[in-house]
């Protein structure tokens, strides 16, 4: 609570705020939250569609409030805005929905085709969809962000292309990527457990044990470094 009251309540982390409690079905506490950001035009899809979840989930199911939210959720649609589009398919990526997400992100991408967020979020459906059409797909939104002039060093396009070549088996490629994070910002430790996890796949135990000892110099407890470590001393 004190992190969103030292950013004045920002709507964007009070409704993912609630989305958290709303994964641990803490439904009146999500409930509570979602009513106050659902009229926010940047979060307006997201919350309407989390609270119509939420309420679907209680045990006095309310139906004449979740038909309410609904005919709202459909009136909003039509008229929203770029941002609100990308919170809603972000939404719905989280629930499980990848194709309707797809249908969001798509439709932002119509009004802003050059915008990394929205990119960089469409990589990342396809990469996760069962269909492979889609996942051979989702490396070109990557690269399309990492193109743009505003997204030279996008984090996240760079773990999706890190992510799409572990898939592949192209774990080679994978170790390049992670370097050039790493480069950018040594202390990021998830890009050196990447490398960690990278370089197991290639057997290169050595360098790996590395990698897992500087994770450690940034977080003496970091349970995946835990892990590789009692794998070593097992195998080996």
């Amino acid at each position: 609570m004190d992190s969103l009251k030292k950013y004045g309540n920002d709507p964007v982390l009070v409704f993912w705020k609630a989305f958290g409690m709303l994964m641990e079905d803490n439904l009146s506490e999500a409930i509570r939250e979602f009513e106050q950001v659902k009229d926010k035009q940047d979060v307006i899809l997201c919350s309407l569609m989390a609270l119509i979840v939420a309420h679907k989930r209680s045990r006095s199911v309310d139906k004449q409030t979740i038909q309410q939210l609904e005919a709202k959720l459909k009136s909003e649609r039509t008229q929203c805005g770029e941002t609100a589009l990308f919170f809603g398919g972000m939404f719905l990526f989280h629930s499980g929905r990848p194709d309707k997400a797809r249908e969001y992100v798509d439709r932002m991408l119509k009004m802003s085709s050059s915008s990394s967020e929205g990119l960089i979020l469409r990589g990342w459906i396809d990469l996760r969809s069962s269909k492979d059409q889609h996942v051979k797909k989702s490396i070109k939104y990557f690269d399309e962000a990492l193109n743009s002039s505003h997204a030279v060093k996008d984090i996240d396009a760079i773990l999706g292309k890190i992510a799409y070549f572990k898939l592949r088996n192209n774990f080679t490629g994978a170790l390049e990527l992670v370097n050039q994070l790493i480069v950018m910002s040594s202390d990021f430790f998830p890009a050196l457990i990447e490398k960690m996890r990278i370089q197991l796949a290639l057997q290169d135990w050595e360098q790996a044990i590395e990698s897992a000892n500087r994770v450690f110099s940034v977080d003496s407890q970091n349970i995946e470094a835990l892990h590789f470590t009692i794998l070593n001393f097992l195998c080996r």
